[in-house]
Parts: structure tokens; sequence; C-alpha cells
């Protein structure tokens, strides 16, 4: 089967639209043309395959020959990775989509410089996370947050999210992976948390402790940053998976 090239837009009054950049990247990079087949995602979980009837560098007419729409995942998981140095965060972001996370939400980790985070960097990291999910054919696009501090995602998160942590004392992952049966209640989401360079601070675990967070230990050595957020994310399906109905 032929590949076919996927488009971010959005979809409205039955009409695809598209930004500047992808028109360009569809127009100048791909060089697509009239008669031209491609896949159209609004990331929000409708992907349709169309057929392109006229196109320039300000304009895509397309002609929809089939639609489907992708249901939203039940209990959603959620990354909180601390912004790291030497563009780590962006050169990690692509993995963290395709390992399938719903949400990534990034935090300011304890006595690191705040110019690791803004909104120029947010803007870069959105851009890496757009093209992941178009290269992975992922239907719905995750979700891209930052907070001052990891207490402050974890407030947002709420009692409701069951939040699991990279710890070299935690427990073994098999220990999770157990049927909802067995649990006190069904969370509404799932959550990792990775340290940065220096690990979680002591106000870190504190905030970790006081929402009920629980150590994992993914491995005997220590762990990157990345490394531990890539592992994690895994692990953290193996438990979504045992907690559904």
């Amino acid at each position: 089967m032929k590949h076919l090239f996927r488009l971010l837009g959005s979809f409205n009054d039955n009409d695809w639209g598209f930004s500047s950049g992808e028109l360009h990247h569809a127009y100048k990079v791909l060089r697509l043309d009239a008669g031209a087949r491609l896949e159209v995602s609004d990331g929000e979980g409708r992907v349709d395959q169309c057929e392109i009837v006229s196109i320039d560098k300000n304009h895509l007419q397309l002609k929809v020959l089939s639609s489907k729409l992708h249901p939203s995942r039940g209990l959603p998981t959620t990354l909180l990775c601390p912004a790291l140095d030497h563009g780590l965060l962006e050169e990690s972001l692509p993995g963290f989509v395709e390992a399938g996370v719903d949400a990534v939400w990034v935090y300011l980790p304890e006595g690191t410089d705040k110019k690791r985070m803004g909104p120029k960097k947010m803007e870069r990291w959105q851009q890496k996370v757009a093209v992941a999910v178009k290269q992975s054919k992922r239907a719905h696009q995750p979700e891209l947050k930052s907070f001052p501090d990891l207490a402050a995602a974890l407030k947002e998160l709420g009692p409701a999210c069951e939040v699991y942590f990279g710890c070299q004392n935690g427990r073994s992952p098999q220990f999770f992976v157990q049927p909802v049966s067995r649990q006190e209640s069904q969370p509404q989401r799932l959550a990792f948390v990775c340290g940065a360079e220096k690990g979680l601070s002591s106000a870190e675990l504190e905030a970790l402790g006081n929402h009920g967070g629980q150590g994992v230990c993914l491995s005997p050595y220590v762990l990157r940053a990345k490394t531990a957020a890539l592992i994690g994310l895994p692990f953290l399906e193996q438990v979504r998976t045992a907690r559904l109905p």
C-alpha cells in the first residue's frame, strides 16, 4: 500500500483549514499536486483520507474520500517531565508521543534556571509534538502544558489521579500491574513523574508523598531523566491496561 502523508488541520463547517506552515510543508516540501492522496487529522480523533483538488502556497482544496472518528482512550495517561537542559526535552518529545502518552506536562525543577521554560520553548516543543503525531499516525495529539514547579502540576492532576515516580528504592513495577478489582477505587487518570538531572528534590518528594505518589524501581541502575521517562511510559501503559474494566 502506498504511503499517505498526513497533515494536521482544523475541521469546521464541513471543510478543512490549515496553517501557513502546513500549507508550505504540503506545497513546497512534500510537493503534493492535484490528484494526490493524503490523510488529514484534526488531532482530536478525526482522520480523513482525501484527494487534492487544487493546491498552491495559500490554499489547499480537498475532496474527502473517507472519514473515521477515533474515540478518546479510557483512563488517560500523563507524563510529568522536568524541563531538561541542553535541548534534551526537545530531543525526547517525539519518543514520548510515539510511546502513546495522552499528555506531557513539563515542570520547572527546583533550583534550575527559569530560562529553561518560556513561550518560545513551548512553541518549539509544540512543533516537535505535532511533527511526531503526524509521523506516528496518531489520531489524538497529546496535550502539552507547562508548570512553574512539580507541586503545581500535581495540584492540577487532582486526587483522582494515580501517580507513580521513578525511585531506586521503590517497589517492583509488577507489584502495581494488578486488576482493578484489587484496588480500592478506579482512578480517573494515571501519571508518571520523572526527576531532573539531579533527581527529585526533598520538596518534590514531599509533594509526591502528599499526593499519594508511589515509587517504582524501573532499573537497578541510575537512569538519565529522559531514559526514566521512556521506561516509565510502557510501565504506565501496563498499569492502564490492568486498571481498565
